[in-house]
C-alpha cells in the first residue's frame, strides 16, 4: 500500500514536472493537493507562487510568497521571494508595499540591482524624484552599464528640469549601449528640445517614433515638438 508520505511526494514531483513544462494549471492543482498534507513545504509554496504569477493571479501568488517570508524555517530563496513580491506590488501599483519588501531584500544584499531598480521606479511613480535618482545611482554604482538605470536617471533629470545637460549626457551614454532603444532616443530628443536645439530634437524623436510608433509618450513628444 502506498503511504500517505509517498503520495504527497508523488504529487510534489508531478507538480514540479508540470511546472517545468510550463503547464501551470496542472502544477497548481497538484501542488495545492500536496499542501493539504504538507502545508509547511516552502519549496511547494515557492513553485506555487511563481506558477500563480505566470497566470497573472497575483493575489494568490502573494499568499504563497508571504508564507515563505513569514516562516520560521530557513529557505534558500527567501530574498528572491521578497524581490518577486516587490515586483508584483509594482504591477498592482501598490508602491509603498513594494518598497517595504524590496528594502528588506536590500538589507540582506545591498548590491541587488533588480531590487534597487524597482525601488527607484516606485519612488518615480510616487513623484519622489530625488529618492528615485538616489536609487538609480546606486544601481549604477554596482552596474555602470545598466541601460535602464542610465536612461531612467537621465530622463528624470531632463523631465523634471533638474539638470537637463547632465541628463542628456547620461542618455547619450546609454544610447551607445543600446542604439535602437526607442525610450532612450525619446529621452535624448526631449532633452535637445528643452535645450532649444529643435533640429537635433526632431532627428532623435523621429527615430524613436520609427521604432515605437504606438508608444503614447513618444507620440506626445513628437506632436509637441512638430506642432502636430
Amino acid at each position: 500500500m502506498v503511504t500517505q508520505r509517498a503520495t504527497v511526494e508523488q504529487l510534489i514531483q508531478k507538480g514540479e514536472e508540470a511546472y517545468l513544462r510550463r503547464d501551470y494549471d496542472i502544477a497548481i492543482e497538484l501542488l495545492n493537493k500536496s499542501l493539504e498534507e504538507d502545508p509547511e513545504n516552502l519549496e511547494t509554496h515557492y513553485i506555487l507562487g511563481i506558477s500563480y504569477s505566470k497566470k497573472e493571479k497575483y493575489t494568490a501568488a502573494l499568499k504563497h510568497f508571504s508564507t515563505i517570508v513569514n516562516s520560521n524555517f530557513l529557505f534558500v530563496n527567501t530574498n528572491h521571494v521578497r524581490v518577486m513580491m516587490g515586483y508584483i506590488y509594482v504591477i498592482m501599483s501598490k508602491y509603498q508595499q513594494a518598497i517595504e519588501h524590496l528594502e528588506k531584500a536590500i538589507s540582506f544584499d545591498e548590491t541587488n540591482t533588480t531590487a534597487l531598480s524597482l525601488i527607484a521606479n516606485c519612488f518615480y511613480k510616487l513623484s519622489e524624484y530625488r529618492k528615485a535618482i538616489e536609487h538609480y545611482k546606486k544601481v549604477l554604482k554596482y552596474d555602470s552599464k545598466n541601460v535602464n538605470a542610465l536612461n531612467s536617471l537621465g530622463y528624470i533629470l531632463i523631465e523634471q528640469d533638474i539638470d537637463i545637460r547632465q541628463g542628456l549626457d547620461i542618455c547619450l551614454e546609454a544610447i551607445q549601449l543600446k542604439p535602437e532603444s526607442a525610450a532612450i532616443l525619446d529621452s535624448i530628443g526631449w532633452a535637445y528640445y528643452k535645450l532649444g536645439d529643435e533640429e537635433q530634437a526632431g532627428e532623435y524623436l523621429k527615430k524613436a517614433f520609427e521604432y515605437a510608433p504606438d508608444n503614447q509618450e513618444i507620440k506626445e513628444h513628437v506632436k509637441f515638438v512638430f506642432g502636430l
